[in-house]
């Protein structure tokens, strides 16, 4: 019995396998892996931790741990099991409530970073990962056994969500465009009510940008704490005094931009700009009155973060 005989001319088969490599596929043959990317549930958690202390409309902390779990089960590595036990903290939170759901908190975060520790081919160098969990174990450390403070809390989230997408291939930290862009796009075209509320949540989004800047000195940390704290009073302020209110924390804003040092040609002009136009922002005359001048200020001092945080 005579065995078939393959009869493909050489240059057919040739030009035929030189498809398959053209075409992808065989992908695996001299491939190189793409860059890594962060998994979406760690994307997730990364923007409602920094969504924490956004009031009116921030996500509750059971809410946000639940999402730090998922992120946590989305790791490359064995992680033992930590995102169940993640759900489990965010179930004593609803639970117990008060001052218990900071303890939780803390032993959330405690497990997410010994999870992180066990990535399998981490992104970011060496040097870059040992900053952000460093900043991120900073964090947990400073939330107070007793009586800790939600911004203690909000601050930790976020650097731990700045460390996942770091070492899972995402951009280091969370920039500061990403988080100030929607509330600045929000604030030019809404309602006057709508805009008051966001108005306070984009000041102190603001106030986390400042803090989440590298080098920056203790007069700008001093001034986003006090960012924070005016931007806190002007979601609850009365109609009538809100201009007044707002004009004083986007003078904060302002004081703390023209504070970073080591400023290049491009930051020093918006350094200027953003001075100037929060001076021709009216404490005195209504807020709907006042909106065209607020937009231009809000604008000009997120542009000179931004190009701050690129530095």
């Amino acid at each position: 019995m005579r065995h078939a005989v393959c009869t493909i001319p050489r240059a057919l088969f040739g030009a035929t396998l030189g498809c398959f490599f053209c075409a992808g596929c065989i992908p695996f043959w001299g491939s190189k892996p793409g860059p890594a990317r962060a998994p979406s549930t760690v994307v997730r958690f990364a923007d409602q931790a920094a969504a924490l202390g956004l009031a009116p409309s921030e996500p509750t902390l059971p809410e946000v741990t639940r999402a730090l779990g998922r992120a946590v089960d989305a790791l490359p590595a064995n992680t033992q099991g930590a995102g169940a036990q993640i759900a489990r903290e965010a179930q004593g939170m609803e639970k117990e409530g008060g001052q218990s759901e900071f303890e939780h908190a803390r032993r959330s975060l405690d497990l997410a970073l010994v999870a992180l520790g066990k990535v399998k081919r981490p992104a970011g160098s060496s040097a870059e990962r040992r900053r952000a969990i460093g900043e991120a174990q900073q964090a947990i450390a400073a939330i107070g056994a007793d009586g800790a403070k939600p911004a203690e809390v909000g601050r930790a989230y976020r650097a731990v969500g700045e460390a996942l997408l770091l070492v899972t291939g995402g951009s280091g930290q969370i920039a500061t465009g990403r988080k100030l862009a929607p509330l600045v796009a929000r604030f030019a075209v809404e309602e006057a009510d709508a805009a008051r509320r966001t108005g306070a949540q984009l000041l102190y989004a603001m106030a986390d940008a400042f803090d989440a800047l590298p080098g920056r000195s203790a007069k700008v940390e001093r001034l986003a704490t006090q960012l924070r704290a005016q931007a806190q009073g002007l979601s609850q302020a009365a109609t009538l005094a809100y201009s007044s209110q707002l004009q004083a924390a986007l003078s904060t804003a302002a004081t703390a931009l023209a504070a970073l040092k080591k400023a290049g040609p491009a930051l020093a002009i918006l350094q200027a700009e953003a001075r100037a136009a929060v001076g021709r922002v009216s404490a005195e005359r209504p807020f709907e009155l006042e909106r065209p001048a607020v937009q231009d200020a809000v604008r000009l001092l997120t542009d000179g973060l931004t190009v701050a945080g690129a530095r």
